[in-house]
């Protein structure tokens, strides 16, 4: 079938065929419709405008509340760089507490602690604010400060630890104290006061000794020899600067009867009259004095450190240089105590020969023990 056939067909089909055409709607229906749809759009309109209002209204709300928020954290830092912080709320800087460590030696030195009775000070003992070491006519102590202070207490002598933070005060109430001090550090004090004087170090060794009443000229009971460096001596609102070789006050009789190791022979105020010879003297018992202080301190150092052996080698050091010092006894203690840690056979051998030297030794307990223990 070719293509003018198919359109023969066609046209004739369309002759035949009755297309119904749908009725055109009147003008009401029309108007209506319109009209319908015209308020639709309005309305849709309408709609879409609240919703853009209402959007961009609450971004500018949120804006605002930023802008306002960063306004008031930058007002507060200024408020903060601008105003230091009250002083309630400043941290205070701390007093730096030292360590005052005793070591007694002889016999019958007694501890009174606040708040509590009467003792006997035992070795290796930490003393607080208010701790007061009084010894007899037999005995005498050391305290070694953690600054490397030592002071040496003189039989009879009554003395206390009034503080111990950045001013290092100390009182003495009857008999003798020796002190070697330390170089202190800025803001850092050490004063020994008695009854009637203060006396300041300004770096130095010097011996603080309470005497009775008419052995000083002007009512003074208290004696002040310095052996090195310088001390200020503070009596009845005037103040004395004590230099090496010189006592405080200059008119007051020898002090007899103080131990050798806690106040060393007083020398002479010097004058015209005192030979170069005692000076030299002086000056080399004080400088023994000295080296057995620092000797002792770096044996107790070192056992405290862990280091037995390194102290005990320190000590035997010590009791073979200076076997009749003052120290010797505590020395000899110390010595079992950093054997016991190592060498037991040695720490018992060393035990028993304290017995034997020291028959009341203040640790002549402990060595008892010690030498008796199984090996």
């Amino acid at each position: 079938m070719n293509a003018s056939r198919y359109a023969e067909l066609a046209a004739r089909a369309l002759r035949t065929t009755r297309v119904e055409v749908p009725e055109a709607p009147s003008d009401d229906v029309r108007s209506a419709a319109i009209s319908a749809l015209r308020e639709a759009l309005v309305q849709k309109q309408r709609a879409r405008k609240r919703r853009v209002v209402a959007y961009f209204g609450l971004s500018g709300l949120a804006a605002a509340a930023a802008v306002a928020g960063v306004f008031l954290m930058r007002a507060a830092a200024s408020t903060h760089a601008a105003s230091p912080p009250p002083i309630a709320a400043m941290a205070a800087p701390a007093s730096h507490e030292i360590a005052v460590i005793a070591h007694p030696s002889g016999s019958g030195v007694s501890l009174i602690s606040p708040g509590s009775p009467k003792g006997t000070l035992t070795d290796g003992r930490a003393l607080d604010r208010g701790s007061r070491v009084i010894s007899d006519a037999a005995g005498h102590a050391l305290l070694a400060l953690s600054t490397g202070t030592n002071l040496q207490i003189g039989e009879a002598s009554d003395l206390t630890v009034v503080d111990r933070g950045d001013e290092q005060r100390f009182r003495l109430d009857a008999g003798t104290v020796r002190a070697t001090v330390s170089k202190l550090h800025a803001g850092q004090r050490f004063l020994v006061s008695t009854s009637d004087v203060e006396v300041e170090v300004r770096g130095t060794a010097f011996d603080v000794t309470v005497v009775g009443p008419g052995v000083c000229a002007g009512g003074a009971r208290t004696r002040v020899s310095v052996t090195e460096g310088v001390v200020v001596v503070r009596h009845d609102g005037l103040e004395d600067r004590v230099v090496a070789g010189q006592a405080w006050p200059r008119d007051c009789a020898e002090v007899a009867g103080a131990h050798e190791a806690a106040a060393p022979a007083v020398p002479a105020y010097p004058n015209a009259h005192t030979s170069a010879q005692s000076k030299s003297q002086a000056a080399a018992k004080a400088s023994m004095l000295a080296e057995q202080n620092d000797l002792f301190a770096q044996g107790v150092a070192a056992r405290r450190k862990g280091d037995a052996p390194g102290a005990a080698l320190i000590f035997d050091r010590f009791l073979a240089t200076y076997g009749a010092s003052a120290l010797a006894e505590n020395a000899a203690a110390e010595r079992m105590r950093a054997l016991a840690a190592f060498d037991p056979p040695a720490a018992r051998s060393a035990a028993r020969s304290y017995a034997t030297r020291y028959p009341g030794g203040f640790a002549r307990a402990e060595a008892d023990a010690l030498a008796t223990a199984s090996p």
